[in-house]
């Protein structure tokens, strides 16, 4: 069911992408069936796979990508899956939100910026369980861009109430970031592929 509710949600935003959810999904009595021949649900190592090109029209991740180390060739490996045209969804989770880093408050945490990188990545492996990227929007908007996708929407879902001020208390690794961007605890990108 949630699942159905996600694919509501998301098709409102295609809107008018021409993507229609009834060639995807039937309701009939509160009962989903599942199309097959045009939906599948995938689990597997974007970066070790045998994927021929074009192979995708749709790829969506739900607070997936702030977990990932090697981006460029994860979206470069995206970018050559999708069909041109095709579209991906993605939802990123900008919070601090390592499970055995408990904070009070992971939506106004700022502790995980007062980290310098080279201090997180000893603490935190790359692709360790507990392993957040701490990208910003700008970061993960500059990496879309570079491998070759049109945003075609870029929506901030949350923020954190935070002010200049801010500046004192966190590591210089983050001070080039824009307060918005410090800011910013949930995005959503609604991309394409350009043919």
């Amino acid at each position: 069911y949630r699942l159905v509710c996600i694919f509501y949600n998301i098709f409102n935003i295609f809107n008018p992408y021409n993507l229609s959810l009834e060639s995807l999904i039937t309701v009939t009595d509160s009962h989903y069936t599942i199309n097959e021949e045009r939906l599948q649900f995938i689990q597997a190592d974007l970066n070790c796979h045998e994927w021929k090109g074009d192979t995708f029209d749709f790829i969506y991740s739900n607070a997936v990508l702030e977990h990932m180390t090697n981006l460029p060739l994860a979206f470069g490996n995206m970018y050559d899956i999708l069909e041109d045209d095709g579209i991906m969804f993605h939802s990123i989770d900008l919070r601090e939100h390592a499970s055995d880093r408990p904070v009070a408050d992971k939506n106004t945490s700022i502790g995980f910026y007062k980290i310098s990188i080279d201090e997180w990545n000893l603490r935190y492996p790359l692709g360790s369980d507990s392993y957040i990227n701490r990208l910003r929007v700008s970061d993960y908007r500059g990496l879309f861009e570079e491998a070759g996708f049109t945003i075609i929407t870029e929506d901030i879902t949350q923020t954190m109430p935070l002010t200049p001020e801010v500046y004192k208390e966190i590591h210089p690794d983050f001070h080039h970031y824009a307060l918005s961007d410090l800011q910013a605890t949930g995005v959503q990108f609604v991309l394409k592929k350009a043919n």
